[in-house]
């Protein structure tokens, strides 16, 4: 199991950095060509959107480090209850 983990560590984490990518590349494509919103708007909108993901991420993983375990343990606790919020 540990020789698994040494090989395997990032496909998680490249997996989620492909989707994001795809994601936010499409939005863009979107905003351009079916919004018909100009190019300037649409880079101040994709940088807005960075930055605040650079910003929320680290209050987000204080938040869940921060408060106490659920009946379902730390992080699943939050995927169960925050989507429907």
């Amino acid at each position: 199991m540990n020789d698994f983990k040494k090989h395997f560590w990032g496909v998680g984490n490249i997996g989620e950095g492909f989707v994001s990518m795809v994601t936010s590349t499409y939005f863009i494509i979107f905003l351009t060509d079916t919004a018909m919103l100009p190019l300037g708007l649409v880079s101040v909108i994709a940088m807005i959107g960075s930055i605040l993901d650079f910003l929320m991420v680290p209050v987000s993983g204080a938040i869940l480090v921060s408060t106490k375990p659920m009946k379902w343990g730390r992080y699943r606790s939050w995927l169960l209850v925050c989507p429907p919020l």
